[in-house]
This record gives structure tokens, C-alpha cells and sequence, in this order.
């Protein structure tokens, strides 16, 4: 047992521990059938006992082995009594004796095989609740990548139409004008990229399941940038868009996720505001949670929304100037503020207009 015990635990031979393990068993069952009476002895019931312990234990593909050189040890000490029975140590005592003998073999045959089974059940159950796990784990990872290859496609989706709105403008304007739309292209070009880097950035930390990093940003920042992407898309549809956020204002989060979430509310209500219309972008502190508002005066589109954002599903909408919509951003912006420890509540009203109201941590602004 000693050298069992060294192999495997100090060499790593898990293997060559158990089979030392079980031979040595079948030597000490061996010797004991000769001198507890042999067929008339308890000897062929611990050898069952501790064949259902290999069973239990041993790797399937080395089952084979144990299990033919169980039957060729016992076949070997039947035949060896039948030719030579004078070998055999019969028990001389009372028959109490051999009754409390046989008695004590059955109650730790019955000790192994209750061992045993419990054992079995318990490797079993613990395997399938891993199975269960490993099936939900890629359930989700497939599900996210599914996901994530859409959200790039969601999220390209804006800076994309406002360069093409600027090429649309540039074929009207005379040469002097379309230099200055020559650099606006560019920045815009710069934001899709950086937008891109971004996205792709996020996909990697999910894929490999690193946490997304909460740190303390400038609210206003992270709103200006979305703010100067998404402006040009709102003038060519003479919308008005105004922004009040105090310059100290810091939220804790993630500062990708954050622009991600101001990105898809903003354009939502860019998408479904009428020409003419007004955007109100605002925030404001509630003890210690900042609250992002952004409110239009648009056609109140998502009063068909589910109660709880968390439980939105795919829908197909099309803004007022039949911008289409699959429902995939907003979705993502549940998530994305639910992973910050915020979260996003709305109202809207069919008559028109609709809020969207972001929740994160934050720290409180002291003016002076």
C-alpha cells in the first residue's frame, strides 16, 4: 500500500498505484481462500466485492485486464481445491464461529459494495452536472459570438451612413466647399476606425472571458465624442441636439462601453425623430448614481418595448426616414450597463417622444 501510495501521489503514476493497489488485494484474497475454508469460506465473496471496487475506480480501457485476471485468479483456486482439496485450511470452530465469520464477511462486503455505489453515483452525477455546465457555458459563447459579429455590423452601421451622407453632399458643392468636407470625411473615417479597434477590442476580452476594467471616467468626454459622430447625421435631418452635462461629472465604468451605450441611444433617437425635431442630452447626480438622459421629441417608437430591457428580443423598426433597426443595440446597451452595475430605464409615449435614462455609478459633483 505504501508504494501504491508513492506512485501515485508523489510520481504520478495514478496508474501504477492502482494496479499495485488491486494486486496486491487479489494476493491477500488469494492466500486467504486457502485458509478460510475455500469454497466453504467467505473468500469468493470479497473477491466479487473487490472486483465491483475496480470496476468502479479503474479507467475503462484498462477494465479488460482486471476484469480477466479476476476470473483467471478465482478459476485457478477452484480447480486447485477440486484436484488437491487437502490444500485447504478448513475452519475447526463451533458454528458459532463460523457463523459470526461469514456474518462479518457479508456486513463488509456489504460496507464495500455500499462504498462503492455511492461512489459510482456520486462520479456520475458530478459528471453530469459538468456536462450541463459545459453545455450552457457554449450555449452562451455561442450565442455572444453570434452576437458580437452583429453588434460590429449594428455599430458600423451610423459613422458608415454619415460618410455617405457627406459624399452625397460633396457631388453639389463646389470645389472650395468640398475640401472642408474632405476633412470632416476624414475625422469620420478616423472615428469608424477607432470605433472599430474598440469593438474588436471588446470581442477579444469577451471571447477570453477577461473582465471588462471599471474606472472613473469624465461623463461629458465620453458623450462629446458620440455627440460629434452622430451630429452630422442629425443636421442633415434638421435636428436639433443639445448638451448639458457638468464638466466634472465622472461615472465609474468602462469607457468603450459607455460610448457604446450614449452611440445606439443617441442614434435611436436621431432614428426616430421627425425633421424639425429636438434631441436633449442631460445628465444629472442621485446620491451617488449619475443619471444620463437622452430624450427626443420623435415618433415614441418604443412604447412597444418589454417591460424589462433585459428581455428584449430581436425586432426589425424603421426610423422616419426608413433607417432600419434590428433591436440588437439596445439590447447590448442593457447588458453593457447591467455589467457596469447600472442599468437603463425609458418612457415613451405613443403621442411622441421618448427617454432613455442611463444609471451608473458615480461620484458627486460639488459646485461651487
Amino acid at each position: 500500500m505504501t508504494l501504491a501510495y508513492y506512485q501515485s501521489r508523489y510520481k504520478g503514476r495514478t496508474y501504477l498505484g492502482r494496479n499495485i493497489t488491486f494486486g496486491g488485494a487479489y494476493l491477500l484474497l488469494a492466500i486467504n481462500y486457502y485458509y478460510s475454508g475455500g469454497l466453504g469460506g467467505p473468500s469468493l465473496l470479497y473477491f466479487m466485492f473487490t472486483y465491483f471496487a475496480v470496476v468502479s475506480i479503474t479507467p475503462r480501457s484498462e477494465l479488460p485486464i482486471h476484469t480477466i485476471a479476476g476470473v483467471l485468479i478465482v478459476t485457478f483456486l477452484i480447480v486447485t481445491e477440486l484436484i488437491t482439496p487437502e490444500i485447504i485450511i478448513f475452519q475447526t470452530g463451533s458454528l458459532l464461529e463460523r457463523a459470526i465469520d461469514m456474518w462479518s464477511a457479508y456486513l463488509l462486503s456489504m460496507v464495500m459494495f455500499g462504498t462503492s455505489a455511492r461512489f459510482l453515483i456520486t462520479s456520475y452525477n458530478k459528471e453530469r452536472n459538468l456536462g450541463k455546465q459545459q453545455l450552457a457555458v457554449l450555449k452562451v459563447l455561442d450565442e455572444e459570438r453570434s452576437q458580437l459579429l452583429s453588434v460590429i455590423g449594428h455599430d458600423l452601421r451610423a459613422p458608415l451612413n454619415n460618410i455617405h451622407g457627406y459624399l452625397d453632399l460633396a457631388e453639389d458643392m463646389a470645389i472650395e466647399e468640398r475640401q472642408v468636407f474632405h476633412e470632416h470625411l476624414a475625422s469620420s473615417t478616423k472615428t469608424t476606425m477607432e470605433l472599430l479597434d474598440n469593438l474588436l477590442h471588446w470581442t477579444h476580452n469577451r471571447m477570453s472571458g477577461v473582465a471588462d476594467e471599471l474606472r472613473e471616467h469624465y461623463l461629458l468626454g465620453l458623450t462629446q465624442v458620440e455627440y460629434n459622430l452622430l451630429s452630422k447625421i442629425a443636421q442633415k435631418k434638421d435636428i436639433a441636439i443639445t448638451l448639458n452635462i457638468p464638466a466634472k461629472m465622472s461615472v465609474i465604468g468602462n469607457d468603450n462601453m459607455i460610448r457604446l451605450i450614449v452611440r445606439n441611444l443617441l442614434y435611436n433617437a436621431i432614428k426616430f425623430t421627425n425633421p424639425g425635431g429636438n434631441i436633449s442630452i442631460k445628465a444629472k447626480t442621485i446620491g451617488n448614481t449619475c443619471a444620463l438622459e437622452i430624450s427626443d421629441t420623435g415618433t415614441g417608437s418604443y412604447v412597444k418595448l418589454p417591460a424589462d430591457l433585459k428581455n428584449l428580443k430581436g425586432f426589425s423598426n424603421h426610423g422616419t426616414h426608413q433607417e432600419k433597426g434590428s433591436g440588437l443595440g439596445l439590447k447590448l446597451c442593457w447588458e453593457f450597463a447591467e455589467a457596469q452595475n447600472g442599468t437603463i430605464t425609458y418612457e415613451s409615449k405613443v403621442s411622441g417622444g421618448s427617454k432613455f435614462t442611463l444609471h451608473l455609478p458615480c461620484r458627486p459633483v460639488h459646485l461651487d
